[in-house]
């Protein structure tokens, strides 16, 4: 993942932004794009907006080629090899969150972090069910901590995978330097493939 800080211009925008919010690319031997998410594989990056809709642009627009100075080729499932490295990245950040302790998953539980103060961020299954959000919001406002972050993670079986349980619809971070990671590994991942969905999911 990039180093907090570090800033990349997108191929397609032509804007700077944080090299989180971009997904890196290299041109490999053969002239193939490869993702590199990673940002270790060698050669010149080429940096693009974590948006399937940017790479499609991107592609048609031949901008890769632009930026290689070369011919390059890129697969057709392109967009879905990236969305799917993306979803692992994501559900792996989550799964080392929770081993190292910084990651504490079930309503009750989050809740109680909450009242005292150390929970930093909260991730909500894309499917949790109204009552869940409803109850989870109504104790924010009751302690004053509206603005404590809600983001939205995976769905309650992949989040339940993902940290080792059957389903889970709230977890809590409680690192700051694990919760920059996750988010920003959610926020790629959403951001690449909007997981939205109409909720189900109302215990853990």
């Amino acid at each position: 993942m990039a180093a907090a800080g570090k800033e990349r211009k997108c191929i397609l925008s032509g804007e700077v932004m944080p090299a989180e919010r971009l997904v890196r690319f290299v041109v490999g031997p053969e002239g193939q794009l490869v993702p590199d998410l990673a940002e270790k594989l060698p050669g010149r990056g080429i940096w693009l907006e974590a948006r399937r809709e940017a790479l499609e642009k991107a592609l048609k627009k031949g901008l890769f080629s632009r930026a290689a100075r070369q011919k390059v080729e890129a697969p057709e499932d392109l967009g879905a090899q990236v969305g799917a490295l993306l979803a692992r990245r994501a559900l792996d950040s989550l799964s080392l969150a929770r081993r190292a302790g910084a990651l504490v998953a079930g309503q009750e539980r989050v809740f109680e972090l909450i009242v005292k103060g150390k929970a930093l961020a909260v991730i909500e299954a894309r499917d949790a069910g109204a009552d869940g959000k409803k109850r989870l919001r109504a104790r924010l406002k009751a302690l004053d901590q509206q603005d404590l972050p809600v983001v939205r993670g995976p769905d309650a079986e992949q989040f339940g995978l993902a940290l080792g349980r059957t389903n889970v619809v709230h977890a809590a971070l409680t690192d700051q330097r694990m919760k920059s990671k996750v988010l920003a590994d959610l926020a790629r991942w959403t951001t690449w493939e909007p997981i939205s969905g109409s909720g189900g999911k109302g215990s853990e």
